[in-house]
C-alpha cells in the first residue's frame, strides 16, 4: 500500500491508471487455504478512487483508496485486531501513524497517514471470487454485483462512480479545471464538508459533470458561470441525474435504487445528487435545511460575482475571498471535543464528527432560530488546569506534564426579528444523551458546548491580528460573562441517583449567580438568557420535571444557569426547576376542584349558558365567513 501511495503520488496519468496496484496477501496460511485449480497466489486489489482518481486532488487531499479482495479474506480479517489482521499490521508498520479503524460506519473505512499522506482505505470481499480477475477495473462491472451484502456494494461504489464519470462528460480535461476551481471556492467559502452535511468531492464532481453535459463545448470559465446560474434556478429537491435510473434491475440482482415515488426515505431528501453507477444512490442525503440555506446563500453570491466578472467590474480572484464568517454574526455555538492523549482524541472526535450534522439540525429546529453551521475546525493543545489554548499542528504532540488535545467546531445562530429570548434545552438534550452513550467512551473523553458571542471568540478562529495574541502565540480563551460552569464529569461511571434536596437548589442558584457585573451595553438585537451545559457520562433529562418537590429521584445535574440583565447570553441545558419557581402544580387525584360537589342543575345550567353564548356568536361567525370569501374573490 505504501509503495502504491507514493507511486501514485508522482504520477499523472488518466484516472483509469492512478494508483492501480496489486498486492499479495502476505499471509502464508491463507494463500494456502485458497490453492485451487493451480492458480497464482491470490492477491488483494487497491484501486484509488475519488479527487485522486479525478487526478484533480490539492496537495493536502487525502487519498481514497478500496481494497478489493478474494473470498478467503474477510473483513474481521481486515478491520480486526487479531496478530494475522491488516489493522494490526499497519499498527506495527513504523511509517504509519494516526491509525483508526471506523468498522460500524455506514461505509467501513481504515483511516492512517503513511510517510505524511493521508489515506481512507475501504474494504470489499468478494465471496463468488478464489481469485480476483485482472485488470483490477474488471472487478468493478455491474455482473460482480452479485451476492454481495449492501455494506460491500456501498464500498464499491465510489470506485464504480468515479470510472463511470469520466465516460459521461465530453472533455474530461476541461471537466477536471472546472471541478478545481469549485472546490476551492467552496473550501473558501466554507461549504466543502461532506461530514457536516455540506458537499464533498463526489457531490461537487456530479454537480460540475451535470453542466458539463449541458454545455459540451464551453471552456472552463464558461462553465464556472453556468454552474452558478443553473443551480440558483434549480428547483430542488429536483435530482441531478447524469443519466436515467434503472427502471429494472440487472439480471439476478436487486439493490435498492434511488426512488421517492416507491421509499419515503428518499422523498424526504433536500438536494438529492444521484450516482450515474447501478445502484443508483442519493450521494447528499447528508444535506440538511441549515445547510441548503447557505449553498443557496453562497451560489447566489457566486452568481453576482461571474455577472460582474462578465461586466469588467469583479476579477476572479474575488469569488475565492474567504468567507467572513466569525464577523458576520453576533452569537455562536462552541462545540469542545476534547481528550488527554491523541489517540484517545482521534477516537472521540471521529465519533462526535460523524454525528454534528444531526447537532446543527437540532439547533435549527425552533422556529425562530436558524443555524449555520461553518465547514472548519479548530485544533489546539491546552495545558491540564489552564484555559489557554494554543493552535495544534498536524503532527504536534501531547503537551508536557500531561494536557488536553482539543478540536473546537462553530455554528453561528440567527434570530427572527423581535425574539428577545431563545432556549435550545429541548433541542440539544436528546444529541447530548446520544453523544453520552457511546460504549469506548474512556475518562478524560469530554465533550462542552457553549454559547460565546463575536466579541469573545478566541484569537485562533477570528484570525492573525483581529485579537490580541498572548505570549506563547496562544490566545486566552475567555468565558461568556455572567456565567459559572461546574466541572464537568469525566467518567464513564454514573455516580449514584438521589434525591435533590432543597440545598443542592440553593447551590446551584449560587453557583449560576455571576461573580462581576459586566458593563451595560447597547441593546443587543437579540437578548437571551444563558445557560452552559458540558457533556456527561449521565444522560439529562429530555424535559424538566414538573414539580422540582417530587419525591421521584433524577440524575444529578452538571450544568450551571445564569441570566444577565445586561448582557444575556443564550440556554444551552435542562436545569430543574426550583420550588416557587412559577411551575403549575396539578391537584391530588381526589381533589375536586371547587369547594363543593357540582349537582345536575349547575351542569345543566352550564349546558343552558353555553349554548346560548354560541348561538349569539353564529350570526357574527357567518358574515365573517362571507367577508373572507369575498374579499378572495
Amino acid at each position: 500500500a505504501g509503495a502504491g501511495a507514493g507511486a501514485g503520488a508522482d504520477a499523472d496519468a488518466d484516472a483509469d491508471a492512478d494508483a492501480d496496484v496489486v498486492v499479495g496477501t502476505g499471509a502464508a496460511a491463507s494463500s494456502a487455504a485458497a490453492g485451487d485449480d493451480g492458480a497464482s497466489t491470490p492477491s488483494a486489489h487497491l484501486i484509488s478512487f475519488g479527487s485522486y482518481a479525478l487526478n484533480c486532488h490539492s496537495p493536502d487531499a487525502d487519498i481514497d483508496v478500496l481494497c478489493i479482495a478474494p473470498q478467503h479474506c474477510t473483513r474481521a480479517d481486515f478491520f480486526g485486531t487479531g496478530p494475522g489482521s491488516l489493522h494490526a499490521r499497519l499498527v506495527a508498520d513504523p511509517s504509519v501513524a494516526e491509525l483508526l479503524a471506523v468498522p460500524e460506519a455506514y461505509t467501513p473505512v481504515l483511516k492512517f497517514r503513511m510517510r505524511g499522506v493521508s489515506i481512507d482505505m475501504l474494504f470489499a470481499c468478494m465471496p463468488a471470487h478464489k481469485v480476483l480477475p485482472s485488470p483490477p477495473e474488471a472487478i468493478l462491472r455491474d455482473q460482480h454485483l452479485k451476492g454481495l451484502d449492501d455494506c460491500t456494494i456501498r464500498s464499491l461504489n465510489g470506485a464504480r462512480v468515479t470510472r463511470t464519470l469520466l465516460t459521461l462528460v465530453p472533455d474530461p480535461d476541461r471537466f477536471r479545471t472546472a471541478l478545481r476551481a469549485t472546490k476551492a471556492w467552496a473550501r473558501a467559502r466554507g461549504v466543502y464538508s461532506n461530514v457536516l452535511g455540506y458537499l464533498g468531492g463526489i457531490n461537487w464532481a456530479i454537480l460540475v459533470a451535470f453542466i458539463c453535459q449541458r454545455y459540451p463545448s464551453a471552456v472552463p470559465s464558461t462553465l464556472l458561470s453556468r454552474f452558478f446560474r443553473v443551480y440558483h434556478q434549480w428547483q430542488w429537491p429536483a435530482p441531478i441525474l447524469l443519466k436515467s435510473i434503472h427502471e429494472e434491475h440487472p439480471e439476478g440482482m436487486f439493490c435498492q435504487v434511488w426512488n421517492p415515488k416507491v421509499y419515503p426515505r428518499d422523498r424526504a431528501h433536500l438536494m438529492p445528487i444521484i450516482t450515474p453507477s447501478y445502484p443508483e444512490m442519493n450521494s447528499s442525503y447528508n444535506v440538511g435545511e441549515p445547510q441548503l440555506r447557505s449553498l443557496r446563500e453562497e451560489i447566489a453570491r457566486g452568481v453576482e460575482l461571474t455577472f460582474a466578472i462578465e461586466q469588467g467590474k469583479a476579477v476572479w480572484s474575488e469569488l475565492f475571498i474567504g468567507h467572513n464568517f466569525f464577523a458576520q454574526y453576533q452569537h455562536y455555538i462552541q462545540v469542545d471535543v476534547s481528550a488527554h492523549d491523541a489517540a484517545a482524541h482521534r477516537a472521540w472526535f471521529g465519533w462526535c464528527e460523524s454525528r454534528l450534522r444531526q447537532l446543527v439540525l437540532c439547533l435549527d429546529q425552533p422556529p425562530s432560530v436558524q443555524a449555520h453551521p461553518h465547514a472548519e475546525f479548530f485544533e489546539w493543545t491546552a495545558t491540564r488546569g489552564s484555559k489557554e489554548r494554543r493552535p495544534r499542528s498536524a503532527v504536534a504532540a501531547t503537551p508536557e506534564g500531561g494536557g488536553v488535545i482539543g478540536t473546537s467546531f462553530y455554528v453561528a445562530l440567527s434570530f427572527a426579528p423581535g425574539v428577545r429570548q431563545a432556549d435550545l434545552t429541548a433541542s440539544i438534550s436528546d444529541w447530548v444523551y446520544r453523544m453520552n452513550m457511546w460504549d469506548r467512551r474512556q475518562p478524560g473523553m469530554d465533550l462542552s458546548i457553549n454559547h460565546v458571542r463575536a466579541k469573545n471568540l478566541p484569537a485562533y478562529c477570528v484570525g492573525a491580528g483581529s485579537r490580541k495574541k498572548m505570549k506563547g502565540g496562544g490566545a486566552r480563551v475567555p468565558e461568556a460573562k455572567a456565567v459559572r460552569l461546574k466541572a464537568a464529569a469525566r467518567s464513564l461511571t454514573p455516580p449514584p441517583l438521589r434525591e435533590r434536596t432543597p440545598k443542592d437548589t440553593n447551590a446551584g442558584e449560587e453557583a449560576a449567580t455571576p461573580t462581576t457585573k459586566a458593563p451595560t451595553p447597547p441593546p443587543p438585537p437579540v437578548a437571551v438568557a444563558a445557560t452552559i451545559m458540558a457533556a456527561n457520562p449521565i444522560a439529562p433529562p429530555l424535559s424538566p420535571p414538573r414539580n422540582a418537590a417530587s419525591s421521584q429521584p433524577g440524575p444529578v445535574p452538571v450544568k450551571a444557569t445564569a441570566t444577565a440583565a445586561e448582557a444575556p447570553a443564550l440556554s444551552l441545558g435542562t436545569t430543574a426547576p426550583t420550588s416557587g419557581a412559577g411551575v403549575p402544580t396539578e391537584p391530588a387525584p381526589n381533589e375536586k376542584p371547587g369547594s363543593r360537589p357540582r349537582s345536575w342543575a349547575d351542569i345543566a345550567a352550564g349546558s343552558a349558558a353555553a349554548a346560548a353564548a354560541l348561538k349569539a356568536q353564529e350570526s357574527p361567525l357567518k358574515r365573517s365567513r362571507i367577508r373572507s370569501s369575498s374579499d378572495s374573490d
